[in-house]
Parts: structure tokens; sequence; C-alpha cells
């Protein structure tokens, strides 16, 4: 992965940073599950996590993956170099599978759920697919009730919250 200064700056400008050992939210598209996707002239797409990864550790190999850490629950859209580290496509599922993600984390709510990906009621979560609906934009939704725009993305499209009609 060729990252320059441009680049690295262009990825940096998509993310709010927050304090040093919080979550890092991505706040540009999404892709499946929440993980934020980078374009890289000249290379493609790439998960946001992997970049971030490679910005601060150094590139990652083919069949090495950018796996997370993060403090109160895994964030698929975090990208703090610090909740991430290096591990194989073996580690990943073993590291999923010990946090009780292979039981369909994106299924639930906060209140049914206490390690959701999202932080929205049920309600909320309404109200924002309401809005959408009436051409409110999710940065602007995502802002108002304290979470990432992928989060509020998935919320909306329903990856998150499917059982909310």
């Amino acid at each position: 992965m060729r990252l320059n200064d441009t680049v690295v700056a262009r990825f940096w400008s998509k993310v709010a940073i927050r304090g040093e050992d919080e979550c890092w939210f991505w706040t540009a598209g999404c892709g499946h599950g929440g993980h934020g996707i980078f374009w890289v002239p000249g290379e493609g797409s790439h998960n946001a996590s992997r970049v971030a990864y490679a910005i601060a550790h150094g590139p990652l190999q083919r069949g090495e993956f950018a796996l997370h850490n993060c403090p109160g629950g895994d964030n698929a859209d975090c990208v703090n170099p610090k909740h991430l580290w290096k591990g194989t496509q073996k580690d990943n599922m073993a590291d999923a599978a010990a946090k009780g993600r292979l039981t369909g984390r994106y299924h639930g709510s906060r209140e049914a759920h206490s390690r959701a990906l999202t932080k929205l009621t049920d309600e909320q979560v309404l109200e924002a697919r309401r809005r959408r609906t009436q051409g409110e934009k999710n940065g602007v939704l995502a802002a108002e009730y304290g979470v990432s725009p992928g989060v509020m993305s998935m919320a909306i499209r329903g990856i998150t919250y499917q059982h909310v009609a």
C-alpha cells in the first residue's frame, strides 16, 4: 500500500480523533459490517482499520488482518492504532468467538445486548429513520445522537436494529 503524506493526511481528515486511549471513529464511507472504507489512489479501496495499522505500524502482509481490541468492546469503525493488532484469519475467528461476535453482533440493540456496537435506543432509531426519509443527512443525525456516521448509516439501513420496524 502506497501511503504518501498527502494520502495519510486525507485519511486522518476522515477520522474523529478523541482522547489517546478512546476509539477514533471513521467518519467517511463504510462497507459490510460497519468497517470503514478508504480509497488509495492507484490501488482502490482498503479497509480503514488496515490503513490505520499500516500508517502507525507498517504494512500488513497478505493473510494478515488489523484486528480490534477496543476498551469498551470492539467497534468496527474504530481506527485508533492503539486498538489494532496484527493477526491471521484464525486469530480473527478465535477473537470473534471469544468475544461472542459469532452469534449475530449486529442483530440487537443497546437495551437487548450490552456489547452492541451502537449507542442508540430503539426509539432513536425509529426517529432517525423517519427523519432520513424526509431528507436529513446521516452526518447531521449522527452528530445529534452522538454516534459516528457509520453507526448511524448502519442503523438507518437496518444492518443494526433489524428488529426495529
